[in-house]
């Protein structure tokens, strides 16, 4: 699904999009047609006329996890060691 968002240069592109709950004046959820936030380069913002494109000013950062064991290994089953298992 796409949605259409004006961009700085006057040009309107298609982006992709996703409906998106949101609580009504009524107290009723109703869904919206949103962009999804997945371009580095641009934010979309809601205005009167429609959906807008403005540059990020902030950068992305990857983030890495810290190195940790897998949370299998503390099962014994699934240790990978079937033959300690069975000599038990």
């Amino acid at each position: 699904m796409t949605i259409s968002v004006t961009f700085p240069d006057g040009n309107i592109r298609d982006v992709p999009s996703a409906l998106r709950p949101i609580l009504g004046e009524d107290g009723r959820t109703i869904f919206r047609n949103e962009p999804l936030d997945c371009s580095d380069r641009w934010r979309f913002v809601a205005e009167d006329a429609g959906w807008t494109a403005r540059p990020r000013i902030s950068s992305v950062m990857l983030v890495r996890s810290a190195e940790v064991d897998e949370w299998w290994r503390s099962v014994p089953v699934m240790a990978g060691h079937p033959a300690e298992l069975l000599a038990a």
